[in-house]
């Protein structure tokens, strides 16, 4: 059985399960209504919201370690999204990728060095109106960063 919730944008979606924290929940809505079919969309640690950018058909690339992208790749299939279009990247961010950037999500779980060596080339890649979705703002790295 699945559950329906209203969001607010009024219409009403199907969820087949509640992801643990309401917080992930609220920023899947948000990124639901954000990116757009073909948007250049990154995504550094590991999260299924990177779900949410490839069901909406964006470029999607997530760097993070190879066990995080598995996850995300297995959620992807549990929830029948293509993944045509991620490309999975571990360690730094390459430096010869200089295509701008329509969205960025930052994981909370990464450590400070991880988040303060990405976050430069982040930040000159995203477009001008660009979005960039910090989670975890509340505590640790992501709240020094």
């Amino acid at each position: 059985m699945m559950m329906q919730t209203a969001i607010a944008a009024g219409t009403t979606r199907r969820i087949p399960a509640k992801r643990a924290r309401i917080e992930d929940d609220v920023v899947a809505d948000y990124l639901a209504l954000l990116v757009k079919p073909g948007d250049k969309t990154l995504q550094l640690g590991g999260s299924d919201l990177g779900t949410v950018f490839l069901q909406r058909g964006a470029f999607h690339e997530v760097i993070a370690s190879l066990a995080e992208t598995d996850i995300l790749q297995t959620q992807c299939e549990r929830r029948s999204v293509k993944v045509d279009r991620l490309r999975r990247q571990t360690g730094l961010m390459a430096e010869p990728d200089r295509s701008p950037l329509d969205a960025a999500l930052i994981g909370s779980d990464l450590g400070f060095p991880a988040m303060a060596g990405n976050w430069r080339q982040i930040a000159s890649r995203l477009k001008l109106g660009g979005v960039l979705v910090l989670m975890g703002t509340a505590k640790g790295s992501a709240a020094r960063l």
